[in-house]
Parts: structure tokens; C-alpha cells; sequence
């Protein structure tokens, strides 16, 4: 698998896993097709300092948040109105963790078999 499919894949599984506890969707075609867009070696760079929970816009954009693509998609993440703060206001409400073990695995194991290929 290559570094802009393992980072659609993790994408897909964590915020498939958030839609379960939110009627926020964070994770669209043009998300998608963004991440198509990078380069590979900017996706394999996100991928080797990424952990389980980390965003990858984030790890791309350094925490420029007036950069971030995804920012501009769904507002920045920080930011009261933003869709991922919209998400993690409605997970608390519920007491459910920011994602669930069956997530934090198999996002855990993309990351392990990626990180382990030469």
C-alpha cells in the first residue's frame, strides 16, 4: 500500500469511527481527493512522524491552521464553529472516547506495517 493509500485509509477508518458518535461528517470526497493530491513523499513523510490519533493535515501543515486545507473545508479544528469541534462537543456529551478500540487498533496496525516497510 502506498503512503497516500495507508493515510486515506486511516482517514476513512477514524472518521467513519467519529460519524458513529457525531452527526458531523469529517471526512468527504474532497478530503479524498486532497490527499490524492500530495505528493508521496510529503504523504510518506506524514506517515512516519504520525501516531494513532494525529491528524495528518496537521502534521502536513505544521500547525499553520491558515493553511490547512482541511481547515478550509471544515473550519479549523480549534475553533468553536468547526465541524471537528462540533464532533468532539457531541462525543463528550455522550462519554465516549475520541475513538473506539476497534479503531485505535486497526489505525495502529496500518501505521505499524507502514512504518515497518523499507
Amino acid at each position: 500500500m502506498t503512503a497516500k493509500e495507508t493515510l486515506i485509509r486511516i482517514c476513512e477508518i477514524k472518521f467513519s469511527d467519529i460519524r458513529k458518535r457525531s452527526n458531523i461528517d469529517l471526512w468527504t470526497e474532497d478530503d479524498r481527493t486532497d490527499l490524492l493530491s500530495w505528493p508521496e513523499e510529503l504523504a510518506h513523510g506524514v506517515l512516519t512522524r504520525m501516531a494513532v490519533t494525529n491528524c495528518p493535515w496537521c502534521i502536513r501543515f505544521e500547525g499553520k491552521c491558515e493553511e490547512c486545507s482541511y481547515g478550509k473545508r471544515h473550519g479549523i479544528c480549534r475553533h468553536a464553529r468547526s465541524d471537528f469541534r462540533q464532533a468532539e462537543t457531541e462525543r463528550k456529551v455522550q462519554h465516549l472516547p475520541y475513538l473506539s478500540e476497534d479503531a485505535l487498533i486497526d489505525i495502529g496496525r496500518l501505521l505499524k506495517g507502514y512504518k515497518s516497510c523499507p
